[in-house]
């Protein structure tokens, strides 16, 4: 059985968060995202924000209008980013 220890990230080990825009694969940018998460062991209320940070051109545009319309970052939940991803 594993224990928390046995799933930490090493520290020598850096991981990079994946920008995401309009020329990649939303789905392999998504799975990237988990992955960094699981990594980090990121908090649910943090991932949407964490994302959005790394959405350039045209998607850091469709984001901020999703976030207006939600009314704000911490209304959407990962999930529901990921479905509209």
């Amino acid at each position: 059985m594993e224990t928390a220890d046995d799933l930490e990230v090493p520290r020598f080990h850096k991981l990079t968060f994946p920008t995401f825009d309009v020329k990649t694969d939303p789905l392999g940018w998504l799975n990237k995202c988990e992955q960094f998460f699981r990594g980090k062991h990121s908090r649910e209320n943090t991932k949407v924000w964490l994302a959005s940070f790394h959405l350039t051109d045209g998607t850091q545009q469709w984001y901020d209008m999703l976030e207006r319309d939600a009314g704000g970052v911490h209304n959407i939940p990962w999930p529901t980013f990921r479905a509209l991803c």
